[in-house]
């Protein structure tokens, strides 16, 4: 939650997902590729990007069980449902290698490469078609910025309407990394109703994971040779959900900045 609209404002707060915070009726247009809306949470009031809201349908508030209005302004009750800055930098980190892009001397993005269907941060246009306004060489910062948003709503709406237990924003970013790297996540035995049933354990998740990393190996031995970078992207998953430790992210793609 931040003191203005804008990715560049102040964070006054964190809102872990599923909180359920009061929207006040004021909305902006777009401003730094979100639209944003006016919540208030704990005392505190707020800007909060409108892709990461979801409306609950049928709650009321206070003042309309009573038959009134704050101000005149209808006001509704809305939760979140997606990935906050550390997740989207988090799945720019894990998709590219921070030597690939192109930056100035002031560690500005310039450019981010498109690797055979691989563009910009985990964008597959063999599934996506690529807007044909953009470079079939190369991608801006802005534009690579974008198609990740495109991408990072889809995994994490798909995440939302998976899980009903109450997740941390940081579980639920390390759910959405997850699905980056696996797809469908009931391909994981158990895993689905392990998650549900909300109560975890670091030893117990690997095992789970791994298992079905070893299952595909078992299938295919010529994917052994991605057991080594499989097992890393799990300690790097439970890492974030545990502890909500993401590492070294030196590429800052909501700011479109490379941290030296």
């Amino acid at each position: 939650m931040r003191s203005e609209p804008g990715t560049k404002t102040e964070v006054i707060g964190k809102l872990p997902k599923g909180t359920e915070v009061t929207y006040t009726g004021r909305i902006t247009e777009e401003k730094d590729g979100h639209v944003w809306a006016e919540v208030s949470y704990d005392g505190k009031t707020g800007w909060v990007a409108t892709e990461y809201l979801e409306e609950i349908v049928g709650k009321e508030s206070v003042n309309e069980q009573n038959g009134e209005q704050a101000n005149g302004v209808e006001e509704n009750t809305i939760k979140i449902t997606g990935l906050d800055e550390n997740g989207l930098n988090m799945i720019a980190n894990i998709e590219r290698n921070v030597k690939q892009i192109v930056v100035d001397d002031k560690g500005n993005i310039v450019s981010v490469p498109i690797i055979g269907n691989d563009v910009g941060y985990g964008f597959d246009i063999s599934v996506n078609k690529l807007p044909e306004d953009y470079s079939s060489s190369d991608l801006t910062s802005e534009q690579a910025y974008e198609l990740l948003k495109i991408t990072a709503e889809e995994f994490s709406l798909a995440i939302a309407k998976e899980f009903d237990v109450t997740l941390s924003q940081d579980q639920f970013n390390a759910l959405v990394l997850l699905k980056y790297n696996i797809g469908y996540l009931s391909n994981i035995k158990g895993f689905m109703e392990y998650i549900e049933n909300g109560k975890y354990n670091r030893d117990e998740m690997r095992t789970m994971i791994n298992n079905y990393y070893d299952l595909i190996i078992s299938r295919n031995p010529k994917n052994e040779k991605y057991r080594n970078g499989w097992y890393n992207r799990t300690e790097a998953m439970l890492d974030i959900f545990f502890d909500g430790n993401y590492g070294n992210m030196p590429i800052d793609v909501v700011n479109g900045k490379v941290k030296k």
